[in-house]
């Protein structure tokens, strides 16, 4: 999976195969300007039509294929690519009906764009966050606080938050 190889080339050592969790965000971006360049993957087709966007993604057609859409991040949440890959694994691992596939990174004006593919769900409709409590609570999550959209499951250790009912889609 490309999401656990950057993470764990980003967070490689350069002189160890010791993994490093807190490596500086400039050190992270140089080995991932390596790993995209090792790998081939710079992202230099056309995207597709823009169908949206929000606080954090550009979501496009993909013209390759219309099942899917394509995404680009333009990193503001994120203080660092550990961080935001991170963020792809969790998606992926609690609501694998909407998992992301990295694809590949664009450079746009010196800044590295994440581009991935994602699942179009044509019929999709805007949750009840009710049922969105309902299915964090049943995987072991509890809400921080009574007026946030924000979730912690503490065995765990993580925080799942922006989950407002324009940012969690349901297909019946």
């Amino acid at each position: 999976d490309t999401i656990q190889l950057a993470l764990a080339y980003i967070r490689r050592e350069k002189s160890s195969n010791s993994i490093n969790r807190r490596a500086e965000p400039e050190v992270e971006k140089e080995r991932l300007i390596e790993f995209i360049a090792l790998n081939n993957l710079w992202y230099d087709k056309e995207f597709g039509i823009e169908l949206g966007r929000g606080g954090e993604h550009i979501v496009y057609e993909d013209p390759d294929d219309k099942d899917f859409v394509l995404k680009t991040n333009n990193f503001h949440h994120y203080g660092s690519w550990s961080d935001y890959l991170i963020n792809l694994l969790l998606n992926n691992t609690f609501f694998p009906d909407t998992s992301y596939e990295l694809i590949g990174f664009k450079n746009e004006h010196g800044n590295i764009l994440p581009v991935v593919r994602q699942h179009f769900v044509p019929e999709a409709i805007i949750s009840d966050l009710k049922d969105v409590q309902k299915y964090l609570f049943n995987r072991g999550f509890a809400k921080i606080h009574p007026l946030s959209n924000a979730y912690r499951n503490w065995d765990l250790g993580i925080m799942i938050g922006d989950l407002h009912d324009r940012n969690v889609l349901v297909k019946d």
